[in-house]
């Protein structure tokens, strides 16, 4: 798993944000269509995707 932290402008913030939708229709699309398997041919998991405003605390001093 990775994390990744950066500055972005606003429209590519949209432009990961569609991504993003996009991404999770395909794994309910997905999960959709695995419904009709046996249970124990099917593994639990989950899908989250997000993006918030973040600033390292320590860096706060230096915005302007």
């Amino acid at each position: 798993m990775q994390f990744s932290g950066a500055m972005l402008s606003r429209s590519s913030i949209l432009i990961l944000h569609k991504k993003i939708e996009k991404l999770i229709n395909e794994f309910n699309e997905l999960a959709k269509q695995d419904a009709t398997l046996p249970f124990d041919e099917r593994l639990g998991c989950s899908l989250v995707g997000a993006i918030r405003p973040w600033e390292f605390s320590l860096f706060a001093q230096y915005r302007k």
